[in-house]
Order: C-alpha cells, then sequence, then structure tokens
C-alpha cells in the first residue's frame, strides 16, 4: 500500500512519472491550449454565419484542468484581482493583458507558488509567446516561469527520489526491480532537470520593445532599430525557450527572407541548434539513449 501511494504522487504530472519526457509532454500541454483557441475561433466563426444561435459560447472549463481561463492559477494564488482577470480571460480568451497581468500575480509570490502553480504559468506565457504581437515583457515572463518551475521541478524530483531511496533502505527492498528503477530513474531525473535549467538560463532582456510578425505588418525591410531592439534580442532569449519555437522560427524566417545577408541570422540559428544539442546531450549522457546522442550530433553539426 504504501509503495502504491508513492507511485500514486508521481501521477500528479508526467514528467514526475518520466523527468526526460519533460519538453514533449508540456509540447502537448501546449498544443491543449492552442487547440481551445482554435476551437473557440471556429465556433465564433459559425455563430457570426449562424446569427442568433449562440455557438461561440465558451462554456468555463473545470478548476482541475488547465484552460484558457487560468482559473485553476488564479483559485491558488488566493487574490480579489487575480479573480477578477480570469474573469475577463473566461469571456476574452486572447485578451494578452490580462493574462500577463495574472501571471505577473503569479511572479510577484514566487516564493509561495507550488509546483502545480508554476506549471499552469509557465504554459500559460507559453501560450502568449505563440502571439505574433511578440513584446519584450512576454519573453522575460516566458524566462521567469520557465525558470521558476523548473526549481519546483527539480525540488519536487528530489523530494520524490528520497523518499523511495528511503522506502528502499527502509524495507530493504533493493531486489524489487520496480522500486530500485523509478528510484534510479528519479536520481538522474533530479540531474536532468538541474541541467536543463542551467543550459537555458539566461538574463531577461534590460529594453521594453515590441514587434508585430502578423501578415501585413512586417512590411519589406528590416529596420536598424527593429534589428537591434528586436529580431536580434529577442531571438537570443527565444533560443533558451525551447518550447516558444513557433515564434521563434517565425522570426528566423522572416530574418532570412529580408536579412539573409546579415551575420546575425545565421548566429541565431546556430545559437538555437547549440541549445538543443546540449539538452539532448543532458539526457543522453544518463539515459545512454542512443537516439538522443544522434540528435545531439546533428544539431551539434547545425551549429
Amino acid at each position: 500500500m504504501e509503495d502504491e501511494s508513492l507511485f500514486k504522487e508521481l501521477d500528479t504530472f508526467e514528467e514526475l512519472q518520466s523527468p526526460f519526457l519533460l519538453f514533449p509532454v508540456l509540447h502537448r500541454e501546449l498544443e491543449s491550449l492552442n487547440r481551445l483557441k482554435r476551437n473557440r475561433e471556429k465556433s465564433i466563426l459559425v455563430s457570426n454565419v449562424l446569427s442568433g444561435l449562440h455557438l461561440g459560447e465558451e462554456r468555463p472549463g473545470p478548476e482541475e484542468r488547465l484552460d484558457l481561463s487560468g482559473k485553476r492559477l488564479g483559485k491558488s494564488l488566493d487574490n480579489p484581482l487575480a479573480d477578477q482577470l480570469c474573469s475577463k480571460l473566461e469571456s476574452s480568451p486572447m485578451d494578452s493583458e490580462s493574462r500577463q497581468q495574472l501571471l505577473g500575480l503569479m511572479l510577484e509570490r514566487r516564493e509561495s507558488v507550488n509546483l502545480q502553480m508554476s506549471r499552469d504559468g509557465y504554459l500559460l506565457a507559453l501560450f502568449e509567446l505563440e502571439n505574433p504581437q511578440i513584446s519584450a515583457v512576454k519573453i522575460n515572463t516566458g524566462l521567469y516561469c520557465q525558470e521558476l518551475y523548473l526549481l519546483r521541478l527539480y525540488e519536487k524530483l528530489k523530494e520524490m527520489a528520497l523518499k523511495f531511496k528511503q522506502k528502499i533502505q527502509d524495507t530493504r527492498s533493493e531486489k524489487d526491480t520496480v522500486l530500485m528503477g523509478k528510484s534510479t530513474e528519479l536520481q538522474h531525473g533530479v540531474t536532468y532537470i538541474e541541467n536543463c535549467a542551467s543550459i537555458l538560463k539566461t538574463t531577461p532582456l534590460k529594453q521594453n520593445y515590441e514587434l508585430d510578425l502578423r501578415p501585413g505588418k512586417v512590411g519589406k525591410k528590416i529596420s536598424v532599430k527593429q534589428l537591434s531592439s528586436g529580431y536580434d534580442p529577442f531571438s537570443r532569449k527565444l533560443s533558451h525557450l525551447p518550447l516558444a519555437d513557433v515564434t521563434l522560427n517565425q522570426m528566423l524566417e522572416i530574418m532570412h527572407l529580408l536579412e539573409r545577408n546579415n551575420p546575425l541570422v545565421g548566429y541565431h540559428q546556430s545559437l538555437r541548434h547549440e541549445i538543443l544539442a546540449r539538452l539532448a546531450f543532458a539526457d543522453a549522457l544518463l539515459t545512454k539513449d542512443s537516439k538522443k546522442e544522434k540528435e545531439g550530433a546533428s544539431q551539434f553539426s547545425k551549429a
């Protein structure tokens, strides 16, 4: 029974069960948020065509799940302003300003933020970064949320690794292959998350600036100001947010199209591949996974 309770505690989040699946798991969670967005846009389009039918209404998501309103996070913050912001997001899910304010409230009390809250905040920050209207504030929020989430995940994995180790020692279960296997995986997971946090750590952007990457807003040429205050520094920091690849890819494509002779374009592409390679090798060194070794080598060859 005690073994079951230990394993049940790991069931809270998939990345606790399998730390090395961290990025695929979060990528899938982020895609779920994007699917909610797409479904809402489709239903609103239908409701506009079939006027009088309220097909655009989105039912509030259950608090036990993360949705575009951030209600679960808002409830955990126990702040009247957070409740107001979640209500705004419930009726207007694409209200970036309200979502940024909600994330700001979370970061203000980061010392008391638990793993679930930090996870919700990180995913909501990543969702914001997929908006083509990108800003230094959004990128910094993403970096702060990523750092906080990785810290809380590291702490929880360390706690669970110690519990499994203690369980094995107390019950002399060295021959229990399931317990031993999970204990080893958790210990390796602690090291992996610590290494990921180190690889992805960077300083925040100091200058406030905004870029609009929507079709028709980019223009036929990138100005010196846009390059020095936007495309260049934004790309540097987005390289440290591996799950914000949609926006980074878009920026690299725009730079390649309009500034292909600028050496900065090659530099940013190289930096991105270098960081992805380091993450793959951080996995391979612990898991001895030949696929991850090949992935790391492939990324380094592109750097």
